[in-house]
């Protein structure tokens, strides 16, 4: 057994309970099972306004991320980040680099200060991806 996938669900379990707590404080006690908790937070936190839910949702969407990355089949994140606009300059120019955890936009003229490419956080893709979803689901209604 891999003792940093452990490591890595215990804190994403922690996380979820934090959270969760944060936005509902009278949520009913955390379930003992690792399993049990995303359930659980849908359920205490599904009162919520729709950008907390999204905040949310983008969390848990990222914790699956990141569980696919740590066991070594990442090729769902890569095709997310092909799927999604750089958040910076809206063009499909963004690319998945292992070594950083993190994509990379290669349009040359989206670049930081320094003239480098901008980095992107798989936690700001997993928000930018729920949102476009949410917003979706709510023209479609």
């Amino acid at each position: 057994m891999n003792l940093a996938i452990l490591d890595h669900m215990a804190t994403r379990r922690h996380e979820v309970i934090a959270h969760t707590r944060a936005a509902a404080p009278d949520a009913a006690p955390a379930p003992k099972k690792a399993p049990d908790v995303y359930e659980w937070a849908y359920r205490e936190t599904s009162h919520l306004a729709t950008e907390q839910q999204v905040t949310r949702d983008a969390m848990a969407l990222r914790h699956s991320w990141e569980h696919s990355l740590a066991m070594g089949d990442g090729d769902e994140v890569h095709a997310i980040v092909r799927r999604e606009s750089c958040p910076m300059c809206r063009c499909w120019t963004m690319f998945w680099q292992p070594a950083r955890h993190a994509a990379v936009c290669v349009n040359q003229n989206c670049a930081d200060t320094d003239g480098l490419p901008v980095v992107v956080e798989l936690h700001q893709i997993a928000l930018a991806y729920v949102t476009a979803r949410s917003a979706r689901s709510s023209a479609a209604t």
